[in-house]
């Protein structure tokens, strides 16, 4: 005689079901690490608890974004058991439109509408037009800008030191400034313009894109 647990291995539903849902709440794990969503499921309009799945995981490692509620995803229930709901996917809707660059093929990564985006690694962060590890250098931003304020400002300094230079003369008098003081003061000027914008105003620096050394 096979007990009830034999039985119940025999009669249970071996099939993975698929559904369509919408999320309503969000769930953080303490520990975070899981997340749990509360789903409404169609057409029945049955409300349950789904364990939300990602693209990639790893120790410390992972590819990650939050679904927000509104969302229409992919439920699947393993052995048709409500108590073991995944979400599989995200679908599209009227509101979570494809984005226009991606309709020609090309592969497009967006974040949701005032999120950041992160690419983080303990190691090195490649952009390469092909699978040969790039070996240019990005520069840094406020780096260059020191630099570049540093550098326009000592040449102000010479450009200012030019227009007023004199020297000792054959009958033992110091001479008049140079005839090309003008064009030594108006270059010191140039430098300050260029100084001042778009170094000093950070109009040559990105407001989107950050990096570190």
């Amino acid at each position: 005689m096979k007990g009830l647990e034999d039985l119940k291995e025999i009669f249970k539903d071996q099939r993975l079901w698929i559904g369509v849902a919408q999320i309503s709440k969000l769930h953080l794990a303490d520990d975070r690490s899981y997340l749990k969503v509360e789903c409404i499921v169609f057409p029945e309009q049955r409300k349950i608890i789904a364990t939300m799945t990602w693209e990639s995981v790893g120790p410390g490692a992972g590819d990650f974004t939050f679904p927000t509620p509104g969302d229409l995803v992919l439920i699947a229930f393993a052995e048709g058991d409500a108590d073991l709901a995944y979400v599989i996917r995200r679908l599209t809707s009227r509101e979570d439109k494809i984005p226009e660059s991606a309709v020609t093929g090309d592969k497009v990564i967006k974040a949701n509408t005032g999120k950041k985006y992160w690419n983080i690694s303990d190691s090195k962060i490649f952009l390469s037009r092909s699978e040969t590890p790039p070996t240019q250098n990005l520069v840094l931003g406020q780096e260059f800008k020191t630099f570049m304020m540093g550098l326009l400002s000592e040449l102000k300094t010479h450009a200012t030191i030019d227009s007023q230079h004199t020297h000792m003369g054959n009958l033992g008098f110091f001479t008049a400034p140079p005839k090309q003081a003008a064009d030594f003061t108006a270059r010191g000027a140039k430098y300050d313009e260029v100084k001042a914008s778009p170094i000093q105003d950070q109009k040559i620096l990105s407001d989107l894109s950050f990096t570190e050394k």
